[in-house]
This record gives structure tokens, sequence and C-alpha cells, in this order.
């Protein structure tokens, strides 16, 4: 029968979150995974395996707590333009606050020379195919609404949306002002007419 553990697994795995956001895989150390964990070396392999382990946990959960959060309504709302504009506006107001200025584990990883592992890289991949077609989606949307013309390239016009995407988060990552932001946003909105 195995032992009940002895401490918050929620509160564990947040803390690898947070270590893996803000230093990153390669400067994460043994030390700095115990201390955002709270837990000694051996709970810390015994429960999570190894240090590769610990960030495709970290993956996952940013994967649930974060991605999802934010590319669900371009995926599942019946909007189009307007929902758009929500996310991208919302990403830019999440970049200026404490949280949001350590960017984005997918693009912050997908630097690291980590992301040649194939299961990592295979996360990163995913997710940026995630982004892709979430902006694609509500493009379509956009379209079958009339806000868009059917003319519209949902293939192009969605991967400038991953780009301002990922531009919002690195660039916030790198400590652009939210007026920064704001206006390379804004201007990419204007292409929704």
């Amino acid at each position: 029968m195995a032992r009940p553990k002895q401490y918050d697994e929620a509160r564990a795995r947040a803390g690898l979150l947070a270590t893996f956001l803000a230093k990153g895989y390669a400067e994460a150390s043994l030390a700095d995974l115990e201390a955002g964990s709270g837990l000694n070396r051996r709970q810390l392999y015994n429960d999570f395996g190894d240090k590769r382990s610990q960030l495709l946990q970290a993956i996952q959960d940013f994967k649930t707590e974060v991605v999802g959060p934010i590319l669900q309504p371009l995926e599942q709302s019946e909007r189009g333009v307007e929902v758009i504009r929500e996310t991208l506006l919302g990403m830019v107001n999440g970049a200026d606050t404490p949280q949001g200025r350590l960017g984005c584990l997918m693009c912050n990883t997908s630097r690291e020379p980590i992301a040649g592992d194939p299961q990592v890289g295979e996360q990163i991949d995913t997710f940026f195919r995630r982004v892709d077609g979430a902006y694609r989606q509500a493009i379509g949307r956009a379209i079958e609404r009339r806000e868009l013309s059917e003319q519209t390239n949902k293939r192009t016009l969605a991967r400038f949306f991953l780009g301002i995407h990922v531009s919002v988060c690195v660039l916030g990552r790198a400590g652009a002002s939210k007026a920064v932001l704001r206006d390379i946003t804004v201007e990419a909105l204007a292409k929704l007419g």
C-alpha cells in the first residue's frame, strides 16, 4: 500500500512551475527546485522524477492553468473578431503583472537546449500548433459572421496573430512597457477592421 504524501502536491507543483518560469530549465538548480517546491531532493526525485520529468510536469501544469484559459475562448466561443481582440488585449494586461513578466513557459523553453529533447520539443510544437489553430478557428467564425471578408486567408492571418501572441509573451518577459505591448497589439488588431 502506497504511503500518503506528507505535503501539498498542488503547492509543490506550482512551485516547480514558478521556478522553471523564473529561472528556465538550464539555470534552475536542484537547490532552486527544492526551495520552489518545498520538497527535499529525495521527495522531488521519488515523486516527480529527474529534472527533465519535473519540467514535463510543469509544462502540463502550464498548459492546464495558463494556456487553456487563454485559448479556450478562441477555440470555443461563438464570437470571431471580438474574441481575438479580447484575448490579445487581455494578454497585454496579463504581461504587465509580476507573473506575466515571467513570460510563457513554452516560449521560454523553446529557446533552451532542452527544446531538442524529443518529448519537450513535441510539447512545444503542440503548443504553437494549438495557438495557431485557436486563432484560425476564431478567424473562421469571423468570416462566417461576415466580420471579415470571405477572401481572408485564414492560414496566413492566424500565423500573423500567432506571431503577435508570442511577441507579447516574449517582450513582456523582456520588460517592454504596457504601452509598447498595447501599441503592437492595437496595430495588429487593426487588420481585423
